[in-house]
């Protein structure tokens, strides 16, 4: 019983810092071994939360669980205390969206989406490598996360139609979550990436159409269309 609790204290004192989750390499590094934590889990003390992730039961649960969880695999020995974004993976494309509480947003069944400068091994999770700025995200609920524009920036660069980008951004101004300007103004950062690395200038001179729908989306009032 006092080895039993003896493991417990410190898998509490890791998972104190990260919304009660911890890995199993983390675990493994407080000198409590996989069998152990199957002894706690079968105690109904600790239950899993993903492929490699466990959490003590009793305590308050992030918001978005099963990407905590993502995140926290993306290197698993590490702490979350001692990591630092961009390179521990920043949560990106829908998955940022989701996580900012933008209504309707559910990306079930979808691998959670993160961004870094530099690959990373994340067989359960999709990793963008892009470069970040430090105006590209923020913090929340101890999580890194896109803002609003830079995620619907990438969703546009992955060939995301801008009708959808029009919908997402009304939604994302309805809510209050971005300004109407800043997010036609990435969105147009978007397009002129788009048109310089994919296209040939026949398929650009097409995607202007678009760019007239995503500002008829964005209230072309405000934002009219250019040629």
């Amino acid at each position: 019983m006092s080895s039993r609790l003896g493991a417990l204290g410190r898998l509490a004192d890791l998972a104190e810092h990260q919304h009660g989750q911890f890995t199993l390499a983390q675990a493994g590094r407080c000198d409590v071994d996989a069998d152990r934590v199957d002894q706690l889990v079968a105690a109904r003390l600790l239950e899993p939360v993903a492929a490699g992730v466990v959490r003590l039961r009793g305590g308050a649960r992030h918001p978005r669980s099963q990407l905590y969880a993502a995140w926290l695999m993306l290197n698993p020995e590490v702490p979350a205390r001692r990591r630092r974004g961009p390179d521990c993976g920043v949560v990106s494309h829908l998955s940022a969206l989701a996580l900012h509480g933008l209504p309707g947003v559910e990306p079930r069944g979808r691998p959670a989406e993160f961004t870094a400068p530099a690959a990373l091994v994340a067989p359960h999770a999709s990793v963008t490598v892009a470069d970040l700025a430090e105006c590209d995200w923020q913090v929340l609920h101890g999580l890194p996360v896109t803002r609003p524009e830079r995620a619907l920036m990438d969703l546009a660069l992955d060939g995301v139609d801008f009708g959808q980008l029009g919908r997402l951004a009304d939604d994302l101004v309805r809510a209050g979550l971005a300004d109407e300007q800043i997010l036609a103004d990435a969105l147009d950062r978007a397009l002129l990436v788009f048109q310089r690395h994919r296209q040939s200038p026949t398929t650009a001179a097409a995607a202007r159409p678009c760019r007239g729908d995503r500002y008829r989306c964005l209230h072309s009032r405000l934002v009219p269309a250019a040629d």
